[in-house]
């Protein structure tokens, strides 16, 4: 997880390069729109293990939570042509904390991302806005055999923490606004540490923004060209590792903790970008994952792993895609098929969230989570690429 960490935080520091205002850019550079958030959250734990449904040391289920949150971003203003395509942004950095009613078996884990909200329609002083945000969650108490030995939700100390939410905003007077909405938020590590059953959050949320500058900030117009429609050929390779325990040995759990598997694959993409806004495309994901039908044998008091042959460890995939754009960033989203594979351990439908970066024109680096049954992550995918586009 700390990899992760500074991944994001490397992330961050590139798109705050590319994207915030350059001395180039400003047409007025005594106002940089800094804009401060808070909100607070009492919501619910959604029942998808055991865990939370009841099977913990308090013996009924983990059902709410509370959370407040805090927010510091800089409001766009267009001076930038994406800034105008969604329609005037807020983008920044986030931190908020979690209070859960079993805090002696969670821990009281606390977050930082990155975040955007972004409103789809503006009326005089209301708006009707959208919030994504993905970062890391620290702090958590996880699974232990002897201290902790209920928490099959969470296997480390650290996770990924992604955020999702809609909210309907109100200016009450210059520079302040009040919002109220909801967001679902999800934290897993991907199998880098088993357990790993993940928890998901349901909340309504109510908070307030403020403008930090004196005068409110003044929404630049350009006129926005007529987009060119592109396609692209992507190419890429990913990797990492994910950790397993073995069902077979009735004392591994207990004694022995799990063992840790590679995997990695290549993937291409065929897309057409269709707006400033929207890629749209079709791919073929080619995966190797050494934890396929893994078993083991005790030898003396040692694991010895038993293992398939390289190819019963192959899969093929395919998938179609979904890239949101903002400006050098895609959020993807691309839903799969496994049309070949041998390991029938987790099913054929599996999905596939992330995040990339264009650090160089055509050159990206990126983070995804493949997970299945749309709550439970199978594991973290690290990849870099290459592009090709054409109109």
């Amino acid at each position: 997880m700390k990899k992760i960490a500074i991944i994001i935080c490397l992330l961050g520091a590139c798109i705050f390069n590319k994207v915030s205002v350059s001395q180039d850019s400003i047409q007025n550079s005594k106002s940089l729109n800094i804009a401060g958030r808070s909100f607070y959250q009492y919501g619910f734990v959604l029942p998808f293990n055991d865990f939370v449904t009841g099977e913990n040391g308090r013996g009924y289920p983990i059902s709410n939570y509370q959370a407040v949150s805090l927010q510091m971003g800089k409001q766009t203003d267009g001076r930038k042509l994406w800034e105008q395509i969604y329609a005037y942004p807020i983008w920044g950095i986030g931190f908020n904390t979690y209070f859960f009613s079993v805090r002696s078996e969670t821990g009281t884990p606390f977050s930082l991302y990155l975040y955007m909200l972004a409103p789809f329609k503006r009326w005089g002083t209301w708006s009707l806005n959208y919030e994504v945000g993905f970062g890391i969650a620290f702090n958590w108490k996880p699974y232990d055999p002897e201290s902790n030995p209920y928490n099959i939700a969470i296997g480390s100390s650290s996770t990924v923490f992604f955020d999702i939410g809609m909210n309907v905003s109100k200016k009450i007077f210059k520079n302040f606004e009040i919002d109220l909405g909801f967001s679902a938020s999800h934290f897993s590590n991907g199998t880098v540490k088993q357990p790993n059953d993940g928890i998901n959050l349901f909340a309504p949320r109510i908070g307030f923004k403020y403008i930090l500058q004196k005068e409110e900030p003044v929404f630049k117009k350009q006129t926005t060209p007529k987009y060119e429609k592109e396609y692209e050929w992507l190419i890429s390779v990913n990797g990492g590792f994910k950790q397993l325990h073995i069902s077979n040995l009735s004392v591994f759990n207990t004694k022995y903790g799990g063992i840790t598997y590679g995997f990695g694959g290549i993937s291409t993409t065929f897309n057409r970008q269709i707006s400033h806004k929207s890629k749209f495309g079709i791919g073929v994901d080619v995966s190797y994952n050494g934890a396929t039908e893994a078993l083991a044998d005790m030898d003396d008091g040692i694991i010895d792993p038993v293992s398939l042959q390289f190819y019963q460890k192959l899969a093929l995939g395919v998938y179609p895609s979904f890239e949101l754009v903002v400006s050098k960033v895609s959020i993807i989203l691309q839903p799969g098929y496994y049309i070949l594979t041998y390991d029938r351990q987790i099913p054929a439908f599996y999905q596939r969230i992330g995040i990339k970066y264009h650090f160089i024109k055509n050159v990206f680096l990126g983070i995804n989570i493949r997970a299945y049954n749309f709550h439970i992550a199978d594991y973290v995918e690290w990849n870099m690429g290459y592009r090709i586009k054409w109109k």
